[in-house]
């Protein structure tokens, strides 16, 4: 089986080099990808401060609590280590080139909501039993995750609904 793999790649590097430069284009590629290009606003790093890198710091700060959230919950569910790796990466990634915060975004969408609603469900019951009757995470407050989705339904019919 290793015999195949090793023909494989030696087969597709010899189909790379069958190009008219030959050798010289992989040369010329390497040195020309090492210097970041400056015209390209989307390979520029991520500002660490200022307006533009808030939403960034937001997720990443809310990202925290939610692997926080996952760790608390461990007993109920599992932690799956893949995704939390993978966001981690790709919040590295979003640190180094600009172009990676949708990305980062689109993750933490799919995979850090749940954790929060832990992260906030283990606050809601340490502030339970220190005593303090808090009335920002009962469940129909808007501020409890799991009625985010149903918050904004409208409540009268269409006919009587001013827009």
């Amino acid at each position: 089986m290793e015999n195949v793999w090793l023909t494989l790649v030696a087969a597709c590097e010899a189909v790379t080099l069958s190009n008219p430069y030959g050798w010289h284009l992989h040369v010329w590629l390497i040195d020309s990808l090492r210097l970041p290009r400056p015209e390209v606003v989307e390979w520029l790093p991520l500002p660490w401060w200022g307006y533009e890198a808030a939403p960034a710091w937001i997720l990443i700060g809310l990202s925290c609590c939610g692997f926080m959230g996952a760790v608390w919950n461990r007993q109920e569910r599992r932690i799956d280590w893949v995704h939390w790796v993978v966001l981690a990466l790709t919040g590295w990634q979003m640190l180094l080139h600009r172009r990676h915060v949708p990305f980062f975004a689109i993750l933490f969408g799919y995979w850090v909501p749940a954790s929060l609603d832990h992260f906030v469900g283990a606050i809601r019951k340490s502030l339970r039993s220190a005593g303090v009757a808090s009335r920002t995470f009962r469940r129909d407050s808007p501020l409890h995750l799991r009625t985010w989705p149903f918050t904004f339904r409208r409540k009268c019919a269409a006919s009587e609904c001013a827009y």
